[in-house]
């Protein structure tokens, strides 16, 4: 093959280029083997490791990422919970008020109508309506209200941990 080459491009030294190149051919090769037999070696502590890391095993990545993970979700349940029984707190604290029915009326009876007052033909604001007062229904009132805003807080409380929960930054 020398011949056929060396015919092509007279005065090069086609001996030594050949030469050189087969020195560097195995140069690259004995590398390459190298780097195999490193890789060789260095493979059962990496796939130790992979399987330490894939079945979340003490020491791994994975399990620490797991306890900060389980701490951040602690502490963010203990802000949602005592927020939680805060606003509880408050909406239990807050006092019943006096509201009472009219007694019933007779058909045809409206105390307290007049004529419009104003310009635009609107009456005179609700207030007080003389005669018997009814029954107080305040306290039964302001329980069914308690109990909406109690369930409303709950809900508000229950949707922010579980936004807490799943926005939880990768650290």
């Amino acid at each position: 093959m020398i011949p056929v080459v060396s015919g092509l491009i007279p005065g090069l030294p086609w001996k030594a280029i050949g030469w050189a190149a087969a020195v560097l051919a195995v140069a690259i090769a004995g590398w390459r083997v190298s780097a195999w037999r490193e890789s060789h070696v260095a493979l059962p502590g990496v796939q130790a490791a992979l399987a330490a890391e894939v079945a979340c095993e003490d020491g791994s990545e994975c399990k620490a990422r797991e306890a900060r993970l389980q701490e951040a979700v602690g502490h963010e349940t203990i802000r949602i919970v005592t927020g939680y029984e805060a606003e509880l707190a408050g909406l239990r604290a807050r006092p019943a008020r006096v509201v009472r029915l009219c007694a019933e009326a007779r058909p045809g009876d409206v105390r307290g109508a007049g004529p419009a007052a104003g310009p635009d033909g609107a009456g005179p604001a609700a207030g007080v309506i003389p005669g018997p007062a009814g029954a107080d229904l305040g306290p039964e009132l302001y329980r069914l209200a308690r109990d909406a805003d109690e369930v409303a807080a709950r809900l508000r409380a229950l949707q922010g941990w579980n936004q807490a929960l799943s926005t939880q930054p990768n650290r």
